[in-house]
C-alpha cells in the first residue's frame, strides 16, 4: 500500500496580486512550498516587514515548538525562528520576500504598488 506524506501549508496571503485563486486549487506560491519540502524540513515565505507569511512542512518533519514564544507582529519573528530551526539542526528553504497585510498602512502601500483601490470602512 502506498502512503502519501501530507504537507502541512499554512499560510497568510501577502497581497492581493499573489492570490490567483481559492476555489480548491494551489496558487503558485503553495505549489512551489510543497515542492521544496521534499528538499527542506521547513520552507518558509519571508514578508518584508520581518514576519514571514507561510510556513510548510511535511507531517514528518513537523516541528511542534517552532512557533512557541515568538513575539508575534514585530520585525525579529523570520529571525528568532530561522535561529531557532537552525539550533535544532532543520534545514529551511526561503521563497521569495513578499509584502504581507496587517495593518491600514500595509493596506495602503500595497494599493499604491499594484493601482488596486481598496475602500475602507470603520463600520
Amino acid at each position: 500500500m502506498h502512503h502519501r506524506t501530507a504537507v502541512i501549508v499554512m499560510i497568510k496571503y501577502p497581497w492581493p496580486g499573489s492570490v490567483k485563486t481559492r476555489l480548491g486549487r494551489q496558487t503558485g506560491m503553495e505549489k512551489e512550498a510543497a515542492q521544496k519540502t521534499g528538499t527542506c524540513d521547513v520552507v518558509i515565505g519571508p514578508a518584508l516587514d520581518g514576519g514571514y507569511y507561510l510556513a510548510a512542512m511535511t507531517r514528518d518533519r513537523f516541528c511542534p515548538g517552532m512557533f512557541d514564544d515568538i513575539p508575534w507582529s514585530t520585525a525579529d519573528v523570520l529571525d528568532m525562528t530561522l535561529e531557532r530551526l537552525a539550533a535544532w539542526q532543520r534545514e529551511f528553504c526561503l521563497l521569495k520576500p513578499l509584502r504581507d497585510i496587517d495593518n491600514l498602512a500595509d493596506l495602503q502601500a500595497v494599493s499604491a504598488e499594484t493601482g488596486l483601490i481598496f475602500e475602507v470602512s470603520d463600520k
